[in-house]
């Protein structure tokens, strides 16, 4: 892409690189650049080979995510990592399944770490990635 692009509450797991914002020169569509202009919020990644790679920080708009906050992940921080869970079949009305992968745990480092975007969220702040900590019924 020639110009930024806005990621909100994405959760990203065991890729080469959990976030590649990499981008080309507008002028030519061809040059090979750091990424800008992007806005980044409540993103939160774990186990990449590396987790951020071609971001140009100075020439994007990136608050609140695991990797500019003083945050530590580690696999305590999910209810579950377990990859299999994403081939279980829909539901009778064919809704996708509940399942844990990447929900976060009961203490996670990333529960009320994230930035009011206006949204709903529970407890004092959102929650770093795709999914708000729910806790058991």
């Amino acid at each position: 892409h020639t110009d930024g692009l806005t990621w909100l509450h994405n959760t990203a797991y065991r890729n080469r690189v959990n976030f590649n914002l990499r981008g080309r020169e507008r002028a030519d569509n061809t040059t090979v650049i750091p990424g800008r202009n992007h806005i980044m919020r409540n993103n939160l990644g774990f186990a990449g080979g590396q987790e951020v790679a071609e971001l140009n920080l100075e020439a994007s708009d990136v608050r609140g995510d695991y990797f500019t906050l003083a945050v530590t992940i580690s696999a305590a921080d999910f209810v579950s990592l377990d990859e299999s869970q994403l081939m279980r079949p829909r539901q009778a009305n064919g809704d996708l399944p509940r399942i844990d992968f990447l929900r976060l745990a009961p203490g996670s480092a990333a529960i009320d770490r994230g930035l009011d975007l206006g949204r709903p969220f529970a407890g004092r702040a959102p929650d770093l990635g795709a999914f708000e900590f729910e806790p058991a019924p």
